[in-house]
């Protein structure tokens, strides 16, 4: 530890989260001469996260670049059609790949496999270093970059990276402020499995009470999907309560017969819904990075 505090870094990634040991991975393929310090501020999971992300096409270049993609592809599932309707309503969009000369609109992965790839490459590169600590209780200006206190001391980076939405109060302690909006919306998160496999097909569905999204996932003959379903708070929290056979028949409800039939489910995660941005994302010698930087609705696919 006593190197890592006597080092100066070119950088000090703040969150070894998705976003984070992603950043490191580039810098360091980037240039071998890089020094990059890994800062993890969380313990280690005690269970896998069940939540998923949609890869853009753009993104999957970046981890073909990484040359990650090929560890990834087989735990990942192509959105090549998507379905678009309105509880209640006759209108409706499709959107299908390869009548856009698309192989794919993007890509869903559960997050525990993204994280297993990571986590996997990290070791494989010298200039990266990892290490364990709780957050800094302080960074500040220093001539030619920052200075990071860390609970085992000091250290100096060119930049500073702060990563991840845990680490917000970092950068408002910099006079960094956020602008934020509540949608009065909680946003659950769940796997199905449904009747008929999904061939690729994503489903957005909207309704009275806010925005359901069905999305492909690998795996079990393909009739795993992705669920996110906004909800007011009060019905999230009896949605949670219910039994999870209720919990599909009120579903199925709100989906009609174009998503098709979902038969099972298998774990339910409430988050608050809220548009938080970050007032400045770059300064001198520092960065933010992810929900550091910002966090959208997910109803835009944006993270």
């Amino acid at each position: 530890m006593s190197g890592v505090l006597n080092q100066h870094w070119h950088f000090a990634i703040v969150g070894a989260g998705l976003s984070g040991s992603c950043l490191a991975l580039l810098l360091a393929r980037e240039q071998r001469q890089w020094n990059i310090l890994l800062i993890d501020t969380q313990a280690p999971a005690t269970e896998p996260d069940h939540r998923a992300s949609a890869l853009s096409a753009s993104t999957v270049d970046v981890l073909q670049t990484m040359g990650l993609w090929s560890d990834l592809e087989a735990n990942t599932a192509a959105i090549t059609a998507i379905d678009v309707s309105d509880r209640g309503h006759l209108g409706s969009a499709s959107l299908n790949a390869s009548e856009q000369k698309l192989r794919a609109y993007g890509h869903v992965v559960e997050n525990a496999h993204l994280a297993e790839v990571f986590e996997q490459a990290l070791p494989t590169f010298p200039n990266i270093t990892r290490i364990q600590s709780s957050a800094p209780s302080l960074i500040k200006p220093r001539r030619g970059g920052m200075s990071l206190i860390l609970e085992q001391g000091e250290c100096l980076a060119d930049l500073v990276v702060i990563a991840g939405g845990e680490h917000r109060a970092l950068a408002e302690k910099l006079g960094i402020t956020y602008r934020s909006y509540d949608y009065q919306r909680v946003a659950m998160v769940a796997n199905l499995t449904m009747a008929e496999a999904h061939a690729g097909l994503a489903h957005e569905r909207f309704t009275g009470d806010g925005a359901i999204a069905l999305l492909p996932l690998s795996g079990e003959g393909e009739k795993r999907v992705s669920l996110v379903w906004t909800l007011p708070a009060e019905q999230a929290e009896a949605m949670q309560a219910v039994s999870a056979e209720g919990f599909i028949v009120s579903l199925n409800e709100q989906l009609g017969s174009r998503a098709g039939t979902a038969l099972e489910v298998d774990y339910r995660q409430c988050f608050p819904v809220k548009k938080i941005i970050a007032a400045e994302q770059v300064r001198s010698h520092l960065l933010l990075l992810g929900n550091a930087a910002h966090s959208m609705h997910p109803v835009a696919g944006q993270g």
